[in-house]
């Protein structure tokens, strides 16, 4: 990994996404309910990368953004233009590295 602040944050949004899908839905209420649950597991990383400025500082860091943002846009159906542009400007950057 390269020393890029973006790696980083997006690292942490990751692992608390996991940290999330590990606790049972069952076990949430125990834990102070959902939105406790999500408070305590992804919520200051998500804050980070949504109040993101500035760009990545490596090209590293720009496909791991790209990366997440594909994440992200995967969870819908849909091919829109966003989601075939960032495809394509990942795939550069994967065969390029």
């Amino acid at each position: 990994m390269t020393n890029d602040p973006i790696i980083a944050a997006i690292a942490a949004y990751r692992a608390g996404l996991a940290a999330f899908d590990a606790i049972d839905e069952a076990d949430w209420p125990k834990l102070g309910g959902e939105a406790e649950v999500v408070r305590t597991t992804y919520v200051e990383p998500y804050g980070a990368i949504c109040g993101w400025e500035g760009p990545a500082m490596t090209r590293e860091g720009a496909a791991e953004a790209l990366r997440l943002a594909m994440s992200e846009l995967d969870m819908l159906d849909d091919d829109d233009p966003p989601k075939v542009m960032i495809r394509a400007a990942l795939g550069h950057l994967e065969s390029s590295a």
